[in-house]
């Protein structure tokens, strides 16, 4: 399972962009999963409460885009697990989020016809913002553990490590005992290039 996560919401256009992307039906179904930590029941609603959650902060970005990748097809059970596990690596279990799941359309050869993407508020109902720091080791501990839990074979890591040290301080040593790193490092999925 991969887990990439990318801030947005620095403008109204990047925010129009990016719901844009997320409810586009070009070769997939695209549909809104699941609204979590707001009483609010539609996608432009929510987004726009980021944004003014965003505006009445020191934030600069209203919202946190996490593309979701599984190996296997996710259940709706797994998929809500998905979702609590992330919030938790994100230390963002009261911000809004609101879950799309694009399906009939692969985001990489390996990877299933089904995929999600979480937006997550990055200014929570306290007023405080997202810590993000180390956030990639985070939800790759996360996404190792997901991994694990569902049967998927453990995706090589370039932070192997660090993985493993958060995965034994939230009490994963399970997991971290199966982390074997690479003799090459996996090649970074971000480049300057990307």
């Amino acid at each position: 399972m991969i887990l990439t996560t990318t801030r947005h919401g620095r403008s109204a256009r990047d925010v129009r962009n990016l719901k844009a992307h997320l409810s586009k039906e070009l070769d997939q179904v695209s549909r809104v999963a699941a609204i979590g930590n707001v009483p609010l029941s539609d996608a432009d609603s929510v987004l726009a409460y980021m944004e003014a959650m965003r505006d009445g902060s020191r934030a600069t970005v209203a919202m946190h885009h996490i593309a979701i990748s599984p190996l296997t097809r996710m259940n709706e059970a797994q998929r809500d697990e998905t979702v609590r596990r992330i919030l938790g690596a994100m230390g963002a279990e009261d911000h809004a989020w609101i879950l799309w799941e694009h399906d009939g359309k692969a985001r990489t050869a390996r990877a299933a016809d089904q995929h999600f993407h979480l937006v997550i508020g990055h200014v929570g109902p306290d007023g405080l913002a997202i810590d993000d720091g180390h956030s990639y080791a985070r939800l790759e501990a996360a996404a190792r553990s997901l991994e694990h839990d569902f049967g998927e074979p453990l995706t090589p890591s370039r932070r192997t490590g660090v993985v493993a040290a958060i995965l034994r301080e939230h009490g994963r040593p399970d997991v971290a005992d199966c982390l074997v790193a690479p003799d090459e490092p996996p090649r970074s999925a971000t480049s300057s290039a990307r």
